[in-house]
């Protein structure tokens, strides 16, 4: 499994000083989430992120207000960025 949530960068430092992981620093969010939850938090972290997306893209083809269209693409760009 991982290291535990909280366990590297600034916060690994503060809480946990003496641990390897304190010293390590993440270079992006999906290797925190690796190193902290391990690959099956990683699996279910991508699995997670693929269904907002899938269900943000299915729902922007299938709304026909256009105000709410545009609601729908804002948010999926914003759980893309991340």
């Amino acid at each position: 499994m991982g290291g535990g949530l909280g366990a590297t960068g600034a916060w690994g430092q503060r809480f946990a000083p003496n641990s390897y992981l304190a010293s390590f620093p993440p270079d992006s969010g999906y290797v925190r989430v690796a190193v902290e939850l391990g690959w099956i938090g990683l699996f279910i972290f991508c699995l997670l992120m693929f269904t907002i997306l899938k269900t943000g893209i299915n729902n922007y083809y299938l709304i026909k207000d256009p105000e709410l269209k545009t609601y729908c693409f804002a948010m999926t760009l914003m759980v893309f960025c991340i």
